[in-house]
């Protein structure tokens, strides 16, 4: 990825995982090596449910919202990472 050079711009990386029990230390590795510039994740096809999304643990990323609604419900889990984006209430 492109290093960011504008104050204030978030990396958003959207991942079609197609399952994603077998690709959780794969995803890590990436997240600290190539993908290290990443600040918002977010994985479609996992073939989790809900309940098992929030039991997933991507280094240095919080859990925000599990379900995204577009034209039909898809359980899009969006992480972000804890260390540099704050929310804003």
């Amino acid at each position: 990825m492109k290093q960011k050079t504008i104050p204030d711009m978030v990396a958003i990386l959207h991942h079609n995982v197609q399952s994603i029990n077998n690709k959780l230390l794969e995803l890590n590795a990436l997240l600290q090596s190539e993908l290290a510039d990443v600040d918002v994740l977010c994985l479609s096809e996992h073939w989790l449910r809900e309940e098992y999304i929030k039991l997933i643990s991507i280094d240095k990323f919080k859990l925000l919202v599990i379900s995204v609604e577009v034209k039909v419900i898809m359980v899009v889990p969006v992480f972000m990472l804890s260390t540099t984006c704050k929310l804003r209430n």
